[in-house]
């Protein structure tokens, strides 16, 4: 009996880190969704890569953030 493998050969999984706007002067936690073009709160937020968020054009008060930082708050 030969054993099955999910993977059949190591795969090496590298982490991508995730970035989203949030808005650093609003009253609450509010992140930026760029198919709206909106605030929203962070389940609605865009996932962006380092390379999206530096081409993204910022909506006025918005900072880029690590998505990780965020939930560990």
């Amino acid at each position: 009996m030969t054993e099955e493998r999910m993977f059949p050969q190591p795969k090496e999984f590298v982490k991508v880190d995730k970035f989203v706007v949030k808005d650093s002067k609003g009253f609450y936690d509010r992140y930026w969704n760029v198919a709206d073009n909106k605030w929203t709160g962070l389940l609605g937020a865009s996932m962006l890569t380092k390379e999206e968020a530096d081409a993204l054009t910022l909506p006025e008060n918005g900072v880029v953030v690590n998505y990780d930082k965020v939930i560990k708050q």
